[in-house]
């Protein structure tokens, strides 16, 4: 690999000019171990001397800019048109996950360790439509879900099991009472001793959860709160405010993405939209906003995105459309 060409890449990234392609073969670099450490230090460096950037900084009206122009030099006639489509704000967001994605990476490496020095750590990712399964020292499994990061040591030294978590993953944790294992995502700390459970927490959304399957976990709050839960019991943090919510919930419901499983009860298309972006690696555009607020009740099983477009289509009567094979608009004049 070319070490001039990666830092030409990871240029164009950190200041919004990287291509669709170039994003391919950046990722392609950040593969390998050495690269993303490279990556994490001139991240931080153009961020300190730069902008002071953050996930929460993103310009939506200049994202649209961007990608506009992008698309008119493979489309002159793009935006000429006179029908104006309406697009729901997801949408952007999915336009703006490319380089949230990127930057996960880098985001989980400034989470403080405390861990002993010494430790070395270990990274591994997920792209959108992608699910991996690993095994840790200890015995513990983690399904790590799609569109997230996990950190970890290569071994576990102190008489803490510390992990970071960005993103979403299924935790199941081998006992040992001597060394209580702690996941950290984002400004929530979940402490074991060995069960299962699940912890979803995206930057991008509002809610992070832990969802406890079995056995018992200690779930700490940033106001230093201390929640434990039972099994099937699960706690919702709302970043904004900071509020918790403690209530009982369907482990189906919740762990079923493992095996590609979704289930709606009554809950609208918005809901479902982004779980489907992110497991099956597309990106999905309304052209009435209306739509994303269709109920849906439904129970997918290991169903491909055509399958489960086809049961909306027939349900609510939304109509729907392949721009290519990674883009899907939906449309139509209301519910069923």
């Amino acid at each position: 690999m070319n070490h001039k060409r990666f830092t030409e890449l990871a240029t164009k990234y950190l200041s919004g000019e990287l291509s669709t392609e170039e994003i391919g073969e950046l990722d392609m670099y950040l593969a390998n171990e050495e690269y993303r450490r490279q990556f994490q230090t001139i991240s931080s460096q153009w961020n300190i001397a730069k902008r002071n950037f953050t996930q929460h900084e993103f310009d939506i009206q200049k994202g649209k800019a961007k990608l506009y122009a992008k698309i008119r030099r493979h489309d002159a006639s793009f935006g000429a048109k006179k029908k104006t489509i309406h697009l729901n704000p997801l949408f952007w967001k999915v336009a703006a996950s490319v380089l949230v994605l990127l930057t996960l990476a880098w985001w989980v490496w400034q989470q403080p360790a405390p861990t002993a020095p010494g430790i070395v750590w270990k990274e591994i990712s997920t792209q959108p439509g992608q699910k991996t399964i690993l095994s840790l020292g200890d015995g513990t499994q983690i399904t790590l879900n799609a569109g997230s990061v996990l950190r970890y040591p290569e071994s576990f030294q102190d008489s803490i099991r510390w992990v970071h978590l960005m993103g979403e993953a299924f935790f199941d944790v081998a006992s040992n009472p001597d060394k209580p294992f702690i996941v950290r995502s984002g400004r929530l700390d979940t402490r074991v001793l060995g069960t299962k459970f699940n912890v979803k927490s995206y930057e991008e959304e509002e809610i992070a959860r832990v969802s406890l399957v079995e056995g018992k976990v200690e779930v700490t709050t940033p106001s230093n709160k201390k929640v434990v839960l039972n099994p099937k019991q699960e706690i919702l943090y709302q970043k904004d405010r900071q509020d918790i919510t403690v209530k009982e919930f369907t482990p189906l419901k919740v762990v079923g993405w493992k095996e590609n499983t979704f289930i709606m009860e009554n809950e609208p298309l918005k809901n479902l939209l982004p779980l489907l972006e992110r497991n099956f690696g597309v990106e999905i555009q309304l052209t009435d906003t209306q739509l994303a607020n269709c109920k849906i009740t439904a129970d997918f099983r290991g169903e491909s995105v055509w399958t489960m477009l086809e049961v909306l289509k027939y349900t609510t009567g939304i109509e729907y459309d392949f721009l290519n094979d990674k883009t899907i608009v939906l449309n139509g004049n209301g519910c069923n």
